[in-house]
């Protein structure tokens, strides 16, 4: 195995493989879970408005729901982003007969697979 300090590449067997975690921009990233900590209280404060049955506000129901259901939809997309800019990884898997191409966090990602004989032109 060797490391050449980002990219860690094991010779096995049947083939080659390479991982390259993501590169970070950790402003971004600590930004971005700073921000998620208080889209947590907002979405708590929000949530207790929406579901308590003490208060009467039947003019705003409809905005606080339509306005929640955003916020999750945003904080959905906001969680990835910052798990795919923490824990991202590239691999390149080579065996005799494919080479695999994948983006993954926590092994869940895309793959995609081609035969020795598709690959032309290889270039690094």
């Amino acid at each position: 195995m060797f490391n050449n300090g980002k990219a860690k590449i094991e010779k096995t067997i049947g083939g080659l493989n390479v991982t390259v975690p993501s590169k970070k921009n950790w402003f971004a990233l600590l930004f971005g879970t700073a921000w998620i900590g208080g889209w947590f209280y907002a979405l708590r404060i929000v949530s207790g408005m929406l579901f308590s049955s003490d208060i009467d506000h039947s003019g705003v129901t409809g905005f606080i729901a339509f306005w929640f259901l955003c916020w999750i939809i945003g904080g959905r997309a906001i969680t990835f982003i910052l798990l795919w800019g923490y824990f991202r990884q590239e691999k390149f898997t080579t065996d005799r007969s494919q080479i695999v191409f994948e983006k993954s966090i926590f092994g869940i990602g895309k793959k995609n697979r081609f035969g020795i004989s598709a690959i032309k032109n290889f270039r690094t």
